[in-house]
């Protein structure tokens, strides 16, 4: 018994780009089918584009393989796309100034979204204590005792609902 090979489709990776606020990057991969590799830019034609990767929430995604800008693999179809496990590595892209571009963009796109995730993080952190503030300008001032220790409860049980909304 002999069985056919399946089907597979080449695709050349250009690189991450951002996608609505809030959601992961997606990764964009150009279908390679009929055109040759001979040092000519590629022509910007959307309807051969696909974005592929997982929608994990987060500021990066998985990508079908590990593949800078440039990288040309070739895949089995799926059909909804391609199986990410049967990636074959078949070369670069001939035209340096495309894969220049290419990765000049995914660099500078991946760096903002790692950026903004540790702003976001660091600024959290901040609105901790700044949400705190009047608490804190409370605790100090001239509160008794028993005051002192209300405030503080009261405190507490802020921050354990703050962070449970959190998660």
């Amino acid at each position: 018994m002999t069985t056919e090979p399946k089907p597979r489709i080449t695709l050349l990776y250009i690189g991450c780009r951002e996608g609505e606020r809030g959601k992961p990057l997606h990764h964009l991969w150009h279908d390679l089918t009929g055109i040759s590799n001979d040092g000519t830019p590629l022509k910007d034609d959307p309807e051969r584009q696909q974005f592929y990767g997982s929608k994990k929430k987060g500021h990066t995604t998985k990508n079908l393989t590990v593949a800078s800008p440039g990288a040309i693999y070739s895949f089995e179809r799926s059909e909804n796309g391609v199986y990410g496990s049967t990636g074959q590595y078949l070369g670069r892209w001939a035209c340096e100034d495309d894969v220049l571009k290419w990765t000049a963009e995914h660099n500078a796109i991946d760096r903002a979204a790692e950026l903004a995730a540790r702003a976001k993080k660091a600024n959290q952190d901040h609105l901790d204590w700044e949400t705190l503030e009047p608490f804190r300008k409370a605790y100090h001032g001239r509160l008794n005792y028993k005051q002192q220790q209300m405030l503080l409860a009261q405190v507490l049980q802020y921050i354990t609902k703050y962070k449970g909304d959190e998660e």
